[in-house]
């Protein structure tokens, strides 16, 4: 399978760079000065964000990405993480040596390795492009010429700690159908709507069928949905989304109808305290 023929993304996962991070993790560490965890695990992060030549044969100075992509073949479908390697050999240690896993190199430049207690079978991964491109199951999805480059992946500047993108109009319908189905039947178990209360069963019923009613027209109207996290030092945290309906959709239509234009978008916002709280989970 050549370049041309290469399964898009329908989801995308990017991770700023830790060297670009700094001041994030300075100011995270001051926010949590109690709790030794936190603590530890903010400063290994800045450590290895300071790293000039690499950390343990990770580049920090590069983001973090991911993709799936849905083929017509759903067990042919590309699922990869991208993680900047700057030293192969040091990589291939850390493998070994603190994850304990035991790579072992096949032909083209492919490395094998198990997995412990996850029954999705072997994983693989090739390094290319100044990246590990590590997946499941199939080799395929990180043959040479699948690969996305990371000057394509990454090619929009990110100010975000944390972006995700789903793109809701490259899952095939039947896809998107039995997620949708999966979903609703998970709400039904989750809120049970067996109660003494028949007014109080009903209000749940019509709640649910609501819910799924709306989220299968979104997801048959959509275009993309897009997920934000991003933390300014001394101004807190804040979480984005926006939903990109189809054009010429009545999803899109009711968008102008209702004042919102072209797109639904939503920010949260937490205050230093709050922040403090969602990273301790202390009052």
């Amino acid at each position: 399978m050549n370049a041309a023929e290469r399964v898009p993304p329908a989801v995308e996962v990017r991770v700023r760079a830790a060297a670009d991070m700094l001041d994030v993790f300075d100011y995270l560490i001051k926010l949590v000065p109690n709790d030794e965890q936190y603590q530890q695990y903010l400063k290994m992060a800045k450590t290895f964000g300071e790293s000039k030549t690499g950390f343990l044969g990770l580049d920090p100075k590069k983001p973090i990405g991911a993709y799936v992509g849905i083929a017509d073949d759903v067990a042919d479908s590309p699922v990869v993480l991208m993680v900047p390697v700057a030293v192969e050999a040091d990589f291939l240690s850390l493998l070994k040596t603190l994850l304990k896993l035991d790579p072992k190199k096949l032909e083209g430049g492919l490395y094998s390795f198990v997995i412990p207690k996850i029954p999705a079978g072997p994983g693989y991964f090739r390094i290319a492009h100044g990246y590990a491109y590590i997946t499941i199951r199939s080799a395929k999805s990180i043959d040479a010429d699948r690969l996305i480059p990371p000057k394509e992946f990454f090619a929009e500047e990110q100010a975000d700690i944390l972006n995700a993108k789903i793109r809701i109009d490259r899952f095939p319908a039947d896809i998107r159908k039995a997620i949708l189905g999966q979903i609703e039947l998970d709400w039904h178990e989750t809120f049970d709507t067996k109660t003494a209360c028949p007014y109080c069963a009903f209000a749940r019923k019509t709640m649910i069928d609501w819910a799924a009613a709306t989220v299968k027209t979104l997801s048959n109207d959509g275009e993309s949905f897009d997920f934000a996290l991003n933390i300014e030092p001394n101004r807190g945290a804040a979480i984005r989304w926006k939903l990109l309906p189809r054009k010429g959709s009545p999803t899109a239509h009711y968008f102008q109808n209702a004042g919102l234009g072209d797109v639904w978008a939503v920010e949260l916002k937490a205050d230093d305290k709050a922040l403090a709280r969602m990273l301790t989970g202390k009052k």
